[in-house]
């Protein structure tokens, strides 16, 4: 698995160590190009279907996203990271960012979870003002 990002970045020590770590987590590839990779991370906490998408591109970051829907997008967007951290560091962190609101940052379920516009999202309480500030006109253009 990641025979071409390690081929590619073979004097990235970092990067290479990130991709061992998640080969041992038996983690689920879903594309492999030149300049990015990305895998999925069961994680069915709040529904049988939920899953972490991790993105890793060229600049060294990772973007990470929670998807529970068909796992071909991610649903919420949980922040960009940087893979000296490793993949588990990340992880929990990510399951800690997702009992937050990032609104209002009061804690409360995921399970109630509003999305909003592309792949923002908020409690319940924030949602109105959440769609006013990214739901704009042309929002999607």
């Amino acid at each position: 698995m990641f025979e071409r990002t390690k081929e590619l970045h073979s004097n990235n020590a970092e990067l290479l160590n990130f991709l061992k770590e998640a080969e041992e987590l038996n983690v689920q590839l879903k594309d492999e190009t030149n300049h990015s990779v990305s895998f999925y991370i069961p994680y069915e906490e709040y529904d049988a279907n939920g899953c972490f998408l991790i993105a890793i591109y060229d600049n060294d970051s990772i973007s990470v996203w929670y998807d529970h829907t068909d796992r071909l997008f991610g649903d919420f967007y949980l922040g960009e990271f940087n893979y000296s951290v490793g993949l588990k560091n990340i992880i929990e962190k990510c399951k800690i960012i997702m009992t937050r609101c990032p609104e209002c940052g009061k804690e409360f379920n995921f399970k109630d979870v509003r999305h909003v516009a592309f792949a923002n999202w908020c409690c319940p309480d924030c949602y109105d003002k959440a769609v006013e500030k990214y739901e704009f006109t042309g929002w999607a253009d």
